[in-house]
């Protein structure tokens, strides 16, 4: 469970990304890719240095198969719920091909980087509605690594 203050520095950081602009293979501060703005969530809210990820990111097929991949990695544990901090793969089809995280904030939502819209946040029904389905929820697991 997140603190309020935890919950506070989310909402904080959320407002302060929402409407930043996307661009392919962008980590911020300025700009983001879905990637790009999980990665650097990861690190401001929860000190989390998620692994490099090397794809091409003008190349779906090879996005879906490194999401995949990565995954399949003993560092990620899935879980049945989404929680202050998940990381949330979704898609329109099966496979998932874009990430953001939840953030226990405004009653619960992914904030997450979309190539046509930029930064967005989003409650689950919101997601719904634009079409995003195959939710599947993840929690780094940096000792898992060693």
């Amino acid at each position: 469970m997140a603190s309020s203050a935890d919950l506070q520095k989310a909402a904080v950081y959320a407002r302060a990304q929402i409407g930043k602009p996307f661009s392919r293979g962008a980590s911020g501060p300025d700009t983001f890719d879905c990637k790009g703005l999980v990665w650097h969530a990861k690190l401001e809210l929860f000190d989390e240095v998620l692994p490099p990820l090397g794809f091409d990111p003008h190349n779906i097929r090879n996005i879906i198969r490194t999401v995949q991949t990565e995954i399949a990695k003993p560092i990620w544990e899935e879980q049945s719920t989404p929680a202050h901090g998940t990381v949330v793969t979704l898609s329109h089809s099966v496979r998932g091909h874009h990430v953001g995280v939840w953030l226990e904030i405004d009653g619960g939502g992914l904030l997450h980087a979309l190539e046509n819209a930029g930064v967005r946040f989003q409650r689950m029904i919101e997601l719904k509605l634009d079409g995003w389905s195959h939710f599947r929820y993840y929690r780094f697991v940096p000792e898992a690594a060693i």
